[in-house]
């Protein structure tokens, strides 16, 4: 009997304005219709004006701030991961792009990232690289489950990064002093990842290892130079690869081309 609007109109302003509030029906009316009309809404309670004492409508009040209690925790815990889930992607992100350009500043890897800079450790380095194109594989591996076989590899590691760029490429960062807390080897975490995709997946990936790299700028140039040498899988397959016993040359060989020509029609 309000002004302008009955009870049940007002709920269904105040959820248009989208208000986080919950509703508490104190009514004369006993129509069943009104009653089932107003909980239909979503009204918490709908308490008779006759029948109503001070303290059950206190216990309905209660019940009523316990419920948007719930509600607002749940809501921060979501904000809260919801941001979590952001600095973890933006930090992603900066590893990602310190480690393919060459440009990017170390110290804006650190303000992203919150490492510490300064430190005697040293890293190593492990990339898992496949080409789909000799893997025979329909349909493709989703990257998930790729993450998740790599997470089962590293299980036993606190400090790692996991980097990865793609569905065929990924790069794994560690450093020495975990590896040797947790008595690895680098080659024998790349047998480890190794035998875990042919075992789940029946994958073969292409593995370029490489420890005792001083700091993180070197550990950029192991990187590229690992981008290198996976173009020798023109030959053969790599498997697992110690990269720092490899070399590439880029000069190109004094050659007779004629000569060259011949060769290859031979072959």
């Amino acid at each position: 009997k309000m002004p302008l609007m009955d009870g049940i109109e007002l709920i269904k302003e105040v959820q248009k304005s989208e208000l986080d509030c919950e509703f508490l029906v104190i009514s004369n009316y006993e129509d069943f219709n009104y009653v089932r009309t107003a909980l239909v809404l979503g009204a918490a309670d709908y308490i008779l004006k006759v029948s109503i004492s001070p303290e059950a409508l206190t216990e309905q009040l209660q019940k009523i701030k316990e419920k948007l209690d719930q509600k607002a925790a749940e809501d921060e815990r979501q904000q809260q991961s919801m941001q979590e889930t952001l600095l973890h992607q933006e930090r992603h992100a900066a590893w990602r792009e310190f480690f393919t350009n060459k440009n990017y500043e170390l110290s804006a890897l650190g303000s992203i990232t919150g490492l510490t800079l300064e430190g005697t450790d040293s890293y190593a380095l492990c990339q898992i690289s496949f080409d789909w194109y000799d893997q025979n594989l329909e349909p493709l591996p989703s990257i998930d489950l790729i993450q998740s076989t790599l997470k089962n590899a590293l299980e036993p590691f606190d400090r790692r990064r996991i980097i990865l760029f793609s569905s065929s490429n990924t790069l794994l960062v560690l450093p020495d002093s975990e590896l040797k807390l947790r008595q690895y080897t680098i080659a024998g975490l790349a047998a480890r990842i190794t035998q875990l995709f042919q075992y789940y997946m029946s994958l073969s990936p292409v593995v370029l290892y490489q420890s005792g790299i001083p700091d993180l700028m070197e550990a950029r140039r192991v990187y590229h130079n690992f981008q290198d040498l996976l173009e020798l899988g023109f030959y053969g397959p790599l498997g697992q690869v110690q990269a720092d016993a490899l070399s590439v040359s880029h000069t190109i060989p004094d050659i007779s081309y004629k000569k060259l020509s011949a060769e290859i029609l031979a072959l």
